[in-house]
């Protein structure tokens, strides 16, 4: 499994794919708004390719804070259902733990809908503990 960044308009639009499996309230038009948005914020997306079809994404930024240090903070995980339980979501988290460990944060975190039992496995399978619960006030 070959880890690939996400560098290019095309590589984006490609992963969009997978990713409006996450966030079906976005069109195409306004993810890639975001994006390159975000990406001068930090963000980096990488993907995994299966059958020349990107089979899985992750975009995630560093964050330093009072209460945890420098940390990665993992936006976007999703698999695309065809691709599920092949170990893509595992083998992306496994590079982003590598990453922050080589650039000495003390952590990587994310949120997961309450409802995404299957993520909530992938992330405690792979050493996530449940530490807080998440307030939003939508404005």
């Amino acid at each position: 499994m070959e880890v690939h960044k996400a560098l290019s308009k095309e590589d984006f639009i490609a992963c969009w794919q997978v990713m409006k499996e996450l966030r079906p309230n976005l069109t195409e038009d306004t993810y890639l708004a975001l994006i390159l948005h975000m990406l001068d914020e930090g963000y980096k997306m990488i993907y995994i390719k299966h059958e020349d079809q990107v089979a899985s994404c992750c975009g995630y930024r560093y964050e330093t804070q009072l209460h945890r240090g420098k940390s990665i903070y993992i936006d976007d995980l999703v698999t695309a259902p065809t691709a599920r339980g092949k170990g893509f979501g595992g083998a992306l988290l496994k590079y982003v733990f590598d990453e922050a460990r080589e650039a000495g944060c003390q952590s990587v975190h994310l949120d997961s809908g309450v409802q995404r039992f299957a993520a909530h496995r992938l992330y405690l399978n792979n050493g996530f503990n449940i530490t807080s619960h998440h307030f939003a006030l939508e404005l």
